[in-house]
């Protein structure tokens, strides 16, 4: 349907008759299409960039480094892992309005992270 025109829109055909590429020029043109999809884009890269850092370095140090209490952390972030994530989210939203992080890409990179 995003091929059709908007009188065309209302027609059970299975194929348009006439193809229109008017929408996908809207969309780019009009509104804020254009940066939503940049700062989607700038949020997921700097989660998976922040998550990969996180992750490889504690794996690397809980796997191959001897400490007292290494097996009482593993079984705190196993017990971490298996609370359920929906549990958090008014204690999240309490520190992004207490630190005035609302409504900003940090808050979006941050609640992100924690659900990880």
């Amino acid at each position: 349907t995003s091929l059709k025109s908007g009188t065309e829109l209302f027609r059970a055909d299975l194929w348009p008759t006439t193809v229109s590429l008017a929408n996908y020029r809207n969309v780019l043109t009009e509104g804020s299409f254009v940066r939503n999809l940049l700062n989607s884009l700038f949020v997921s890269g700097a989660v998976v960039a922040l998550s990969l850092l996180l992750g490889v370095t504690s794996a690397y140090a809980l796997a191959r480094i001897r400490f007292r209490g290494r097996s009482a952390l593993l079984f705190i972030i196993l017990s971490v892992s298996m609370f359920p994530q929906v549990a958090l989210l008014a204690g999240l939203f309490e520190l992004v309005r207490l630190f005035g992080l609302y409504n900003s890409l940090f808050a979006l990179i941050f609640s992100y992270m924690i659900f990880t």
